[in-house]
């Protein structure tokens, strides 16, 4: 077990290194997503024996090093095909579309915060707000349009949010932060999650900020924990009263710990007599619902895998997840997850690498939501979630829109991009 992980740690190193020294950066889709398992499987290695966690085979191990592989070869292909790279200067490009286009982008912002907050209130007046938490109240209020314009804003979210680390100015953060609880009320994490991550990574990869500093990393895994905290702190308060869930505020943190550790330890039971156990429609889900939708079928897909197994001796809750990779090896099997991986590197490297070089909103923004999505695949499958296409649908559609909006209605370039 130690040799296997001393050989994937190796590995992966090496992979990073030559990609730093191509793109000039360590946010590559090969580093999102390799990172954060190997950092869980460290953690596991150093610390799982504090809550008797089951560990992680070298057999999970040696089958995801072979996925990221063919995943950062596939990569390697692009890279000398297209020679992406990280730009050494601001993107004044970005920056001058984000401030020509700030009123507009803030007033889609608005609107989804308007929405948000009408949805809110005749789900509680409909159902009561005693039903915050439940998944009646969370499947009403992320549904219906007011639930899809919220998905909708998403790239100007992020286009805001990464200018304002650099100007700061009170009324966007403002802004951002309504939006922030508009988007957690519906208590879906990943959808916090992956409106900060994109948010974080645009404003690195259009050099709006330099680079990351450490102080920035631990704010973001702050920010994450404070999440997922809240979204369960809601609910808890929501159906059973604030003093329960004050005392049950440990439990939320040691579930927090068993949502991040479970993936990389499940994928070892799941890879034991679960090859295409599962249809491959799973992997699929939003193509082949949307099929079923236009021909009238409404037999629609379960993306959710139905196989609850423990990750602890004692006290830890079953879990379904098993990273990114259990869900292609129960639905396609060995070779098709491999396969997957390639065509997946296939097109998630050739964004990345036309939105450093080209240097487009529509690309930029397609690259760092793909790289959020890579990011939380230590956890889990996120490519079936259909807010996460909408949302990449959006990053198309928003910079157009907003141009057209601004030559309609006339609207001058900002003068003053500063604090506010």
């Amino acid at each position: 077990m130690l040799l296997t992980i001393t050989l994937f740690c190796l590995m992966v190193v090496l992979m990073t290194l030559l990609e730093r020294h191509q793109y000039k950066t360590f946010i590559t889709p090969f580093n999102v997503i390799v990172w954060p398992y190997l950092f869980v499987v460290l953690f596991l290695l150093g610390f799982g024996w504090h809550r008797q966690y089951k560990p992680v085979t070298s057999e999970s191990i040696v089958f995801v090093a072979l996925n990221v592989a063919l995943f950062w070869l596939t990569g390697q292909i692009i890279w000398y095909i297209l020679r992406g790279r990280q730009i050494s200067e601001t993107n004044v490009q970005l920056e001058t579309f984000i401030t020509d286009h700030r009123s507009i982008l803030l007033g889609i912002v608005w609107v989804a915060i308007a929405a948000g907050l009408l949805s809110f209130a005749k789900i509680g007046i409909t159902l009561g707000f005693d039903a915050l938490g439940t998944e009646s109240f969370q499947l009403a209020f992320r549904s219906g349009i007011l639930g899809h314009i919220t998905i909708l804003a998403y790239p100007s979210f992020i286009l805001l949010g990464a200018f304002w680390l650099k100007n700061h100015s009170k009324f966007v953060l403002l802004s951002l932060l309504l939006m922030i609880f508009v988007v957690l009320a519906n208590q879906v994490k990943y959808r916090t999650i992956l409106l900060l991550l994109p948010t974080l990574y645009f404003a690195v990869q259009s050099r709006i900020v330099r680079k990351i500093k450490t102080v920035n990393i631990i704010v973001a895994g702050l920010a994450i924990f404070a999440i997922f905290v809240l979204a369960y702190f809601i609910g808890f308060t929501a159906t059973l009263g604030f003093n329960r869930a004050i005392l049950l505020l440990s439990f939320t943190f040691n579930a927090f710990e068993d949502y991040v550790v479970a993936g990389p330890i499940t994928l070892g039971y799941f890879l034991k007599g679960f090859e295409n156990y599962l249809s491959p429609d799973i992997v699929f889900t939003v193509p082949v619902n949307l099929h079923h939708f236009i021909v009238g079928d409404y037999n629609y897909v379960n993306p959710a895998i139905p196989f609850f197994v423990p990750i602890a001796t004692q006290f830890a809750v079953k879990n379904n997840t098993g990273t990114i990779f259990t869900t292609l090896y129960m639905c396609l099997g060995f070779y098709g997850s491999l396969i997957f991986m390639m065509v997946i590197g296939l097109v998630i490297y050739t964004i990345y690498n036309l939105a450093l070089s080209k240097r487009g909103t529509v690309l930029n923004l397609l690259s760092v939501h793909l790289l959020g999505i890579l990011t939380v695949s230590f956890f889990g499958y996120h490519f079936h979630l259909l807010p996460l296409w909408e949302a990449g649908f959006s990053m198309i559609i928003t910079p157009y829109a907003v141009s057209a909006l601004r030559r309609i209605f006339r609207l001058k370039p900002a003068i003053n991009s500063g604090k506010s």
